[in-house]
C-alpha cells in the first residue's frame, strides 16, 4: 500500500514515486496564479479578435441612408433614376415638419375640437409621433410630390384642386362615396365607380376651370427642379395642345434632370424614343375626340385609395388630390388590374393583364347602359374607346405620357413593334439629332453634368443632410 502524507488536507499523486503526496500551500497557490494568468491572456486574445471582427465589420459593410420607405447604400443610390440629392433629404425634412407640427400640437386640438363642434379641446388627442417601445414612427405620411420648394404656390394650387374636386362630385355625383358621402355605399364596385364619375361634361367649363389639370407625375417633376412647362392657369380647349404639352414636360425631364443619362447612347437612345413619341402622337390618339369631350377622372384611383367591405363592395375612396378633367379618350383601365408596375406588363405578364383589361372593359359596358354620356347632343359610348386601346396601342402611349420613368420601356416594348423593324443604331443615328438642334453639344452638357450629379450625391449621403448612417 501507498503511504498517504496528509499536509493542509489536499492530496496529490505523484507518478514519479508512484506515491501519492500533497502540494503545499505554497505550490497550490502558485499554480492558481499561474491558471488565472493563462485565463486572462485569453480572454485578452478573445477581446483583441472580437474588436478586429468589429473594425472589419465596419470596414466591409457600406453604411445606408434612410429614406421615406427604405434604406439605400451610396453605390446603389449613385444609380438610383430619381434625383437622388432630393431623395436622400426627405427624412430629415420631414422630420422638421413633424417636429413643427408637434409644438403646435394644442392649437391642433382646438381647431379639431372646432371643427367638431365641441366646447373643449380636451377630447381630441393627437396621437404620440413615435412609439416608444420599438421606436417606429407612429404618424402616417405620403411622399414630397408637391414641389412646393421650388415652386411656391404648388402647395394653395393642390388644396385649391382638391376643395373644388369634392364640390363638384358633392353636385354632379353625389352617389359616390367620398369622405364627406361617406354613408352612402357603392355596391356594384370598381366598374359603378367609373362611370359614374365620368357621366357629365361641362359644355361651358371654360368659364369654370382656372387652372392646369392636376398631374402626380407633373408635379413630382416640379419637386426635383424640373419645370413641367405648363403654367398653373393653363387650360385646354383640345386634346392634341394637352398631349403635346405631356410630352414637353418629358422633354424637360431629360433637359434639366441632372442624372436623366449616364452615357452617350442612353441619352441618344432617350432623344430618339421622344422625337418618335412626337412622330406618333395621331398614330395612337383619336382624332375623333380632338375637341372633347373632357371628364372629371380620379386619376389616383388605386388599391391604397378604395375601401371595401367583406363582399369586395367599395364603401369609400379617397384622396382625390390629383383628380382633374381631361380627355375622354384618358379614360382607360387602370394597370394595376394584376398588381404589377405598368412598365412591368410584358412576356406571360401580359395574358394575364390582358385577360383582366377584357373582363373590366366587359363589366364597364354593362354599368353605363345606365349612365349615358351625352355632350353636345351627341351620346358616346367611353366603354367602346377602351375596348381597342390596348389592341391598337392607344392605351400604351396615353400611359407613357403619364410615366415619366417608364416611357421609354412602353415605347420600345409596346409601340415601336407596330414599325418595320430597323437596325437599333441605325434608328438612333438618324433620329437623335431632331430631338434638340446641336444635340452632339448637349450630350456632352449632359455627361459632364450626371459626373457632378453623383458627386453631389456622394457629398449629400456623407453628410448629415441625409441623417446618420446604418449599419
Amino acid at each position: 500500500m501507498h503511504e498517504l502524507f496528509p499536509v493542509g488536507g489536499i492530496w496529490a499523486n505523484s507518478e514519479a514515486s508512484g506515491l501519492r503526496r500533497p502540494y503545499g500551500l505554497r505550490q497550490i497557490f502558485l499554480f492558481a496564479i499561474q491558471s488565472v494568468k493563462i485565463e486572462l491572456v485569453e480572454a485578452e486574445t478573445r477581446l483583441l479578435l472580437f474588436k478586429n471582427f468589429i473594425v472589419t465589420s465596419l470596414l466591409t459593410v457600406k453604411p445606408r441612408k434612410a429614406l421615406l420607405n427604405r434604406f439605400i447604400t451610396l453605390s446603389n443610390a449613385e444609380v438610383e433614376e430619381e434625383d437622388m440629392r432630393a431623395e436622400l433629404q426627405y427624412t430629415q425634412k420631414r422630420g422638421i415638419l413633424y417636429t413643427e407640427l408637434d409644438s403646435q400640437k394644442k392649437e391642433i386640438q382646438r381647431l379639431v375640437a372646432s371643427h367638431c363642434g365641441f366646447a373643449c379641446p380636451d377630447p381630441v388627442q393627437v396621437p404620440k409621433m413615435v412609439e416608444q417601445v420599438n421606436n417606429k414612427l407612429m404618424w402616417l405620411h405620403g411622399s414630397f410630390n408637391i414641389g412646393e420648394e421650388e415652386f411656391p404656390g404648388n402647395a394653395e394650387e393642390k388644396i385649391r384642386s382638391e376643395a373644388a374636386t369634392y364640390i363638384w362630385i358633392n353636385e354632379n355625383c353625389p352617389d359616390l362615396p367620398i369622405p364627406k358621402l361617406r354613408g352612402f355605399g357603392v355596391p356594384g364596385g370598381l366598374s359603378r365607380i367609373y362611370p359614374a364619375t365620368y357621366r357629365s361634361t361641362d359644355p361651358e367649363s371654360l368659364s369654370n376651370l382656372s387652372n392646369r389639370p392636376m398631374l402626380c407625375h407633373l408635379h413630382q417633376l416640379e419637386n426635383w427642379a424640373i419645370p413641367s412647362g405648363i403654367a398653373r392657369n393653363m387650360t385646354y380647349t383640345s386634346s392634341d395642345s394637352f398631349y403635346l404639352d405631356l410630352l414637353a414636360s418629358h422633354d424637360n425631364r431629360l433637359q434639366y434632370q441632372r442624372n436623366a443619362a449616364y452615357s452617350e447612347e442612353d441619352a441618344r437612345t432617350q432623344a430618339k424614343d421622344l422625337v418618335l413619341m412626337r412622330a406618333s402622337l395621331h398614330k395612337f390618339t383619336d382624332r375623333y375626340l380632338h375637341n372633347g369631350p373632357f371628364i372629371m377622372q380620379l386619376t389616383d384611383m388605386h388599391a391604397s385609395n378604395i375601401f371595401i367591405d367583406k363582399d369586395w363592395n367599395i364603401k369609400h375612396i379617397i384622396d382625390l388630390e390629383w383628380a382633374c378633367s381631361l380627355p375622354l379618350g384618358d379614360l382607360l383601365p387602370p394597370f394595376w388590374l394584376t398588381g404589377m408596375g405598368v412598365d412591368q406588363i410584358k412576356g406571360p405578364e401580359y395574358e394575364r393583364f390582358r385577360a383582366s383589361y377584357e373582363k373590366f372593359t366587359e363589366i364597364f359596358e354593362q354599368e353605363e347602359t345606365g349612365i349615358p354620356l351625352h355632350h353636345n347632343g351627341n351620346l358616346y359610348s367611353r366603354a367602346m374607346a377602351m375596348r381597342t386601346a390596348l389592341e391598337d396601342g392607344r392605351y400604351w402611349y396615353l400611359n407613357a405620357l403619364q410615366t415619366p420613368k417608364g416611357l421609354f420601356n412602353l415605347f420600345r416594348t409596346h409601340l415601336e413593334p407596330f414599325y418595320d423593324k430597323v437596325p437599333k443604331e441605325s434608328l438612333c443615328a438618324a433620329e437623335s439629332p431632331f430631338w434638340t438642334p446641336g444635340m452632339t453639344s448637349f450630350v456632352n452638357l449632359k455627361l459632364k453634368e450626371f459626373t457632378q450629379y453623383r458627386q453631389e450625391v456622394r457629398d449629400i449621403f456623407n453628410s448629415g443632410k441625409s441623417g446618420r448612417p446604418y449599419y
